[in-house]
């Protein structure tokens, strides 16, 4: 796992314990990183996240497995998130505003709804679980990526011992518009030109391909 990879990474850096609180905890409690609890709820409805679009439901077994790997991660996450606060990395409300707008701009309004309904999740939900991330990610690219140095020198000789990987045969990235004689409802059209019969189709479809043999660009054209 990503993170376990990273938790090892840190067991130098790191200045904190994951080990539990002198305190007693209650049974609902699974886990204490640091003084914070890790609830069973919050690990079920992780849990329960990590199973959404599975094309079956588990053994017990693989449930087991895989739910040990969830809280994993959790505490992995958090010990991270220590870390990172304690570096002045934490994620601005201003960087979570930006991300959580980018993945909801993927979506209509009804079917972000839908998402969130399938998922089970609000949007504080998905808003946290963003900031989680920009927090580490931004930790991992302060204390690693932005330590990685490649010289000139290494990429030649990568490149001289594994010369045969990259001597690839010629290949071709095919695409294609296709116009309809009728309109789809879930496409957008740009230029609101949507042809409504198959003379207007043909008529269309000339139109498009003088306009890409002359030189427009192919996925422009198949844009508007």
């Amino acid at each position: 796992m990503k993170y376990v990879t990273l938790l090892t990474l840190f067991a130098g850096l790191l200045g904190v314990s994951s080990c539990s609180s002198p305190s007693k905890a209650s049974a609902d409690v699974v886990a204490r990183v640091n003084g914070k609890d890790i609830t069973s709820a919050q690990l079920e409805k992780q849990f329960q996240n990590r199973l959404n679009g599975a094309e079956q439901p588990p053994s017990t077994e693989e449930a087991e497995d895989l739910k040990l790997q969830v809280l994993n991660q959790m505490i992995n996450d958090q010990i991270l998130l220590v870390q990172a606060s304690a570096a002045g990395l934490s994620a601005t409300d201003a960087e979570v505003d930006v991300k959580f707008n980018e993945f909801k701009n993927q979506y209509t309004e009804d079917k972000f709804k839908d998402l969130l309904k399938e998922q089970k999740m609000t949007t504080d939900d998905i808003r946290n679980e963003l900031r989680k991330s920009i927090t580490i990610d931004k930790l991992v690219n302060k204390e690693i990526t932005s330590k990685i140095s490649v010289t000139d020198a290494e990429i030649k000789g990568f490149y001289e011992k594994n010369k045969e990987s990259f001597n690839l045969p010629e290949s071709f990235h095919i695409a294609h518009i296709l116009v309809t004689p009728v309109a789809d409802p879930d496409l957008h059209n740009g230029k609101s030109d949507d042809a409504k019969s198959p003379e207007e189709a043909r008529a269309k479809a000339a139109r498009l391909l003088k306009e890409v043999q002359g030189g427009g660009d192919l996925a422009a054209t198949a844009k508007e």
